[in-house]
């Protein structure tokens, strides 16, 4: 269910022009800020799985590596992903070494790391228990997070805006009611700040059970705006 709240607005004269009804200076405006808040439950999520294999060379580990990983994809498509919303998305190959001094010079690696991390985007937000489970039993290492999000964040970003434009006007109309003027046209318009937060959730192997219960919560889309009215007796 969506839900949407305008937080707060937040509202100052910036002219230094008496507010007289004899005065007749067409600079007279009034600068209103307003601050839309739109808050929904995310729709979607995406979980990062992480394949780590060691190996006294670097050839082994990757191979280890790439076995492993293709475990864990072919788990990861038999609940249902689709191989468009699954993706590396970071790959390396480093040394590992014996514990020494920083000065040695003659540092000799005693084997390869090898990491894989597989970023998977889900669609249903019940089936994030149940994936997680399968990636760990087929060879993820590590879930690195889980990042809640909205599938058409636009939607509630045009909402915000649509709410804290609102309410720049309310905020003008009040502030001016106490004064014989009133607020006339739209000025100036322009945006500041903004912005829709994922939340992340921290996941590690240790807590993977049938199934994994995951809590997706809520998600707020944040939208200010800043409006200049044109003040008129």
């Amino acid at each position: 269910m969506k839900r949407f709240n305008v937080l707060v607005a937040l509202a100052t004269v910036l002219c230094a022009v008496p507010l007289s009804a004899d005065d007749d200076a067409p600079d007279r405006f009034i600068e209103v800020t307003g601050i839309g808040v739109v808050t929904q439950s995310p729709d979607q999520a995406e979980v990062s799985f992480a394949v780590e294999s060691q190996a006294e060379t670097a050839r082994q580990a990757n191979r280890s590596n790439a076995e492993r990983t293709r475990q864990l994809i072919k788990a990861i498509k038999s609940r249902g992903i689709d191989a468009n919303d699954l993706r590396t998305s970071e790959y390396s190959v480093n040394p590992r070494y014996a514990d020494r001094r920083r000065d040695d010079r003659d540092l000799k690696p005693i084997g390869y790391v090898v990491n894989n991390t597989v970023r998977v985007t889900v669609r249903k937000l019940e089936d994030v228990g149940g994936l997680i489970d399968a990636a760990v039993s087929s060879g993820a290492s590590r879930v690195n997070n889980i990042r809640f999000e909205l599938s058409s964040p636009e939607k509630a970003r045009n909402r915000a805006l649509e709410l804290a434009m609102a309410q720049t006007k309310l905020e003008a109309d009040l502030i001016l009611s106490q004064t014989p003027h009133k607020v006339g046209r739209v000025m100036t318009i322009r945006t500041r700040g903004g912005h829709s937060a994922p939340k992340i959730e921290r996941a590690v192997m240790s807590m993977a059970r049938m199934d994994t219960p995951i809590e997706a919560g809520t998600l707020n889309t944040r939208a200010e705006v800043v409006v200049t009215y044109e003040i008129t007796d």
